[in-house]
């Protein structure tokens, strides 16, 4: 695994960027008609009801802009499988890719190619993007786009059937998915507020938006009432838990993840009040709906929170564990939790001062879990306090060690995105402030 840092330049007379832009309008005219052909389609089936079908009316709600994980990290949990080959001697590659000076980049999605390596989509702040695809540290660079329309999500990179690579906005209907559409309909919430799959096929989202904490850590200070379970099959039942008045649920959505090793994954949240702030709270799903297993002790005052990043093998002896960083605004401290019967325990922290969130921010991404050293143990990986750089820790016996460190030459502007490669190995990418996306592959 080597790093390759990519720089943004502006070449306004670039053959390639004119022919790009001729390109760039067949493909709108496209997607247009595409547009028409899908409200015709929508239109027809509306016209005539049939009680027993699946609803086919995608609601005029910002829940049509959302995925089954709206993140590209299946089940919003951050633990990625795979082994990585970092840190090594570093040699960066410089690679001229059109863009607007001074643009950095805001989002970044990856995924494996079916033609090379892996596959890249980055947006900027001005929101136009670019994708590309690497094979053996060789770039491909295949296409720049027009902003993309307003948006809080996430974009999700899209290999179409012509091999072209896109971003896009609207996962639901790209291509278009009308029971799902159906299904997320149910659930009221915010343009960030986004849903995740669980191993029994249920979808788990907050909603019931209210302003009764007003902490404003992820954005605005709207926050959740209550947890949802629902399903895209329509004659399932809804389950919903609602929490006692004065508590939320804050987060932009839930994490699910096989926290007891029974093969079913387990509902992780972060549940804060104003009295003792932020505790993690795990929820079970039988017969009788929602229920909570386990609980953590709260941070111990109002407005601190928990930035719940990953359940990962994790433990010194690969045993499954929360990684979380506790007021990452402020103290920055790295902790890990194990369940014990109806009880998480902390097991181990470490006060470093990791600013995994930036306040007011709505990216929950610059943290994630993996074997990124490719030795056989997990490491989270967390920026530093200035976000200058990614410190990888190690759950060492009863303690919580540093590394190694992967130093950048300016702060994060990204999340941080992670690739399993078809080998079985890791990439890693993030962008920042200066309009550099740095990858190790």
């Amino acid at each position: 695994m080597f790093p390759i840092t990519l720089r943004s330049c502006w070449q306004r007379d670039d053959p390639d960027a004119q022919q790009m832009a001729a390109t760039l309008q067949g493909e709108i005219l496209k997607k247009v008609l595409l547009a028409i052909t899908i409200l015709a389609l929508v239109s027809a089936a509306c016209s005539e009801p049939d009680p027993g079908a699946i609803p086919s009316i995608i609601p005029e709600s910002v829940n049509m802009f959302s995925n089954k994980n709206t993140y590209v990290m299946h089940r919003a949990n951050g633990y990625f499988t795979g082994q990585g080959q970092m840190p090594r001697n570093q040699t960066n590659y410089e690679f001229a890719i059109t863009a607007r000076t001074g643009s950095s980049f805001r989002w970044i999605d990856a995924n494996v190619s079916s033609v090379a390596d892996t596959a890249w989509g980055l947006e900027r702040e001005d929101r136009t993007w670019l994708t590309f695809r690497m094979n053996a540290g060789e770039i491909s660079r295949l296409g720049s786009s027009s902003p993309l329309h307003e948006h809080l999500l996430r974009p999700t990179l899209v290999e179409e059937e012509d091999g072209h690579l896109a971003l896009s906005v609207n996962a639901v209907s790209n291509p278009v998915n009308l029971e799902l559409a159906a299904a997320l309909s149910k659930v009221e919430n915010t343009p960030d507020g986004s849903t995740v799959e669980s191993s029994d096929a249920r979808l788990y989202s907050y909603t019931g938006a209210t302003d009764q904490y007003p902490h404003g850590a992820l954005g605005d200070k709207t926050e959740w009432s209550q947890l949802v379970a629902f399903s895209i099959v329509p004659e399932a039942d809804d389950s919903r838990f609602s929490l006692a008045v004065g508590e939320v649920f804050e987060g932009l959505f839930p994490m699910a993840a096989d926290l007891n090793g029974d093969g079913v994954d387990e509902i992780i949240t972060t549940v804060s009040n104003s009295d003792a702030g932020a505790r993690l709270v795990v929820f079970g799903h039988d017969e009788d709906g929602l229920n909570i297993v386990a609980e953590s002790d709260p941070v111990g005052t109002g407005f601190r929170w928990l930035h719940q990043i990953a359940v990962a093998p994790v433990g010194p002896n690969g045993e499954i564990e929360i990684a979380v960083v506790e007021t990452p605004h402020v103290g920055g401290i790295a902790k890990f939790y194990r369940l014990d019967g109806d009880r998480l325990e902390l097991v181990a922290s470490k006060a470093g001062g990791y600013m995994s969130h930036v306040n007011g921010s709505r990216n929950l991404d610059q943290a994630v879990a993996g074997d990124f050293d490719g030795d056989g143990a997990v490491e989270l990986i967390v920026p530093s306090r200035d976000q200058k750089s990614l410190i990888a820790l190690r759950r060492i016996g009863d303690s919580v060690e540093e590394v190694w460190e992967l130093e950048l030459d300016s702060r994060i502007s990204t999340n941080l995105a992670v690739v399993e490669t078809n080998d079985g190995g890791l990439a890693l990418g993030v962008g920042t402030e200066d309009g550099i996306l740095h990858i190790w592959q």
